[in-house]
């Protein structure tokens, strides 16, 4: 066999495998994990601009803090550690705010939303005005992240039975109503 019917024919096989050369072994940036807590975990409102530090999993050069969807002058100290500038016009006012981290491409993503707070020390992180799931029924788990896409933090519960409540944020610590859902039927009720 001759060296260019070799060439030719890897060349075949890549192109036809729906690969350029060189493709085959570029590497992708994963969707990166954010681990609790943050450093600090918490704020006081009306404070100076200050470094958020944000440690997990899978960072990359470029990799970017997001605040609220919105991304920060971000710092890569390694793999597992990043650093943010947070100026003080985002902590003028208590509330809960979602920190995701940004992978840049080929591959990369954002992370799943974790919750940062600036609230008056001694305040309580969560408060919950909306009634807990229905009298009799145990919550056997509770999540909090952004279930809706708006940017505030929800909480949800699973209870036996396989149901969930949701309770979206309201963007201040406080909850709507909840939700029910049955989960593996399919609806809401």
């Amino acid at each position: 066999m001759r060296l260019g019917h070799r060439v030719t024919t890897g060349l075949t096989f890549l192109l036809w495998a729906g690969l350029t050369p060189g493709s085959a072994w570029t590497q992708t940036n994963p969707v990166p994990f954010v681990n609790q807590p943050l450093v600090p975990s918490a704020v006081a409102p009306g404070g100076p601009d200050f470094t958020l530090t944000v440690n997990g999993t899978g960072f990359f050069s470029g990799a970017t803090v997001n605040w609220n969807g919105t991304p920060l002058a971000t710092t890569f100290v390694s793999s597992s550690q990043l650093t943010a500038t947070v100026p003080a016009a985002n902590i003028v006012t208590a509330g809960s705010t979602l920190i995701t981290v940004s992978n840049p491409a080929p591959g990369g993503g954002k992370s799943g939303p974790t919750t940062f707070e600036v609230r008056i020390p001694g305040a309580s992180t969560l408060v919950l005005t909306a009634p807990l799931p229905p009298h009799g029924i145990s919550p056997v788990d509770a999540a909090v992240a952004d279930f809706n896409g708006d940017g505030k933090a929800d909480l949800a519960f699973a209870v036996n039975g396989g149901s969930a409540y949701i309770y979206l944020g309201n963007g201040d610590g406080t909850f709507r109503s909840p939700l029910a859902f049955v989960v593996g039927v399919g609806g809401q009720h």
